[in-house]
C-alpha cells in the first residue's frame, strides 16, 4: 500500500467519524421569542380613600302638639263631622295630644290622658304647635265631599263658609265647613246618613279677600253658589265669584211704609242664576254687588223662608241701575 493511498483512506474516515457526530447528534431546540417583561406588583397595597357617605334624607319627627278644650261639653266622635256618633264629652281645660289631622285642618284626632281616641273640631281646641306639624289621616270610612272656590279668573278664596243640608231640608243634619288658603273645602258624612244633599255657600268669614271691613261680601256676586249631590261625590264642587261691575241700590220698607232693618235681600240674574245677597241696614237702605244683566231683586225671611215681592233691574255697560223700593215679606 503506497504512502498516497495509505492518506487518502485517513482522510476518508475522519469525514463518516465527523459526519456521524453531526447526525447522531440530537437538535437543539429553536429559542421562544422572549416572554414579555411583566411589571411586578407592588407588594404594598395602595390605600384607597374610602367613598364620602350619600347624604340620606330624613324625616323630622312629627312635633308633639296638644290641645286644650275651649268651651264645657266639647264631644269626641267616630269621625270628623257632627254626624259621626259621639265616643265622650270633655270640659274647659281638659288636655288632649293630637294624632292626625283631616284634610281642611277642621276636624283632628286626639287621644285624651286615659287613652280614648277620636275626632274633636278644631275651632273648639287651642294648640300648643300649628296642626299643620300634624300627619294628614285620608278618611276612609265616611263619605267624602271636597271642592274649590275660586273668582272668575281660577284664584281661589279663602274663608268661604260652606253648608251641607239634606235635600229634604233637615237642618239637624246640616254639615258646616269653610274654603282654606287655597280656596279647597272638605266635608265628611258618614255612610249610613243621607246621600242627597245640597251643598251650599251661606256666608264669608272675616279676613277673606273677598270680604270688606264689616265682614260682609261688597265687590263680588256668586256666579255658582249651591249645587244638588248623590252621594258618593267623586268629582270636586267649584264654586265661583265675580267681581262685580256695578251696584244695585235701594231700600226695604214694612207693610206701614218704614224702614225695616236686619232683612235679607236678595239679587238673583235671569241669565245664568248669579246671586248676590246682603242685608238692610238700620235705615233700611241695602246695596247689591251686581253685573250687566237682567237681576230679579226682593226681600226674604229665613225662618221660615218667605219672598217678598220680586222687582226687576237691568244693567248694561256697568251702569248702576236707579234705586228701588222692597216691600218686607
Amino acid at each position: 500500500m503506497t504512502a498516497k493511498f495509505r492518506k487518502s483512506i485517513l482522510i476518508l474516515a475522519i469525514f463518516l467519524l465527523t459526519a456521524g457526530c453531526s447526525l447522531l447528534a440530537k437538535p437543539e431546540a429553536t429559542p421562544d421569542a422572549p416572554a414579555p417583561t411583566e411589571t411586578p406588583l407592588s407588594q404594598t397595597a395602595t390605600p384607597v380613600a374610602a367613598p364620602s357617605p350619600i347624604p340620606t334624607a330624613t324625616t323630622p319627627a312629627p312635633a308633639f302638639i296638644e290641645a286644650e278644650v275651649k268651651p264645657d261639653g266639647l264631644n269626641m266622635r267616630a269621625g270628623p263631622s257632627p254626624l259621626h256618633s259621639i265616643l265622650g264629652t270633655y270640659k274647659k281645660g281638659d288636655k288632649v295630644t293630637i294624632l292626625t289631622r283631616a284634610r281642611g285642618n277642621q276636624w283632628v284626632k286626639v287621644q285624651s290622658p286615659g287613652g280614648q281616641v277620636g275626632w274633636m273640631y278644631t275651632p273648639h281646641l287651642s294648640f300648643t304647635n300649628d296642626i299643620n306639624n300634624a300627619p294628614i289621616e285620608d278618611i276612609e270610612d265616611s263619605f267624602n265631599v271636597k271642592g274649590m272656590v275660586a273668582d272668575q279668573n281660577a284664584n281661589p278664596i279663602e274663608g268661604v263658609s260652606i253648608a251641607l243640608v239634606p235635600l229634604n231640608g233637615n237642618q239637624a243634619y246640616r254639615i258646616d265647613t269653610v274654603s282654606d288658603s287655597e280656596g279647597h273645602f272638605y266635608a265628611y258624612v258618614p255612610v249610613n246618613s243621607y246621600t242627597s244633599w245640597r251643598v251650599s255657600m251661606v256666608g264669608v268669614r272675616c279676613g277673606s279677600r273677598i270680604a270688606d271691613a264689616n265682614c260682609k261680601v261688597s265687590n263680588y256676586f256668586a256666579t255658582k253658589e249651591n249645587m244638588e249631590i248623590v252621594l258618593p261625590q267623586l268629582d270636586p264642587i267649584e264654586f265661583v265669584y265675580q267681581q262685580a261691575t256695578s251696584y244695585i241700590t235701594g231700600i226695604v220698607k214694612n207693610w206701614q211704609g218704614e224702614p225695616a232693618a236686619d232683612i235679607r235681600v236678595f239679587a238673583e240674574r235671569t241669565s245664568d242664576g248669579a246671586r248676590a245677597w246682603g242685608s238692610s241696614q238700620g235705615n233700611g237702605l241695602f246695596s247689591l254687588p251686581a253685573g250687566d244683566g237682567v237681576w230679579e231683586v226682593y226681600a226674604a225671611l229665613l225662618s221660615p223662608i218667605i219672598e217678598g215681592e220680586r222687582v226687576t233691574v237691568q244693567i248694561t255697560a256697568g251702569q248702576p241701575p236707579e234705586s228701588i223700593e222692597l216691600r218686607r215679606p
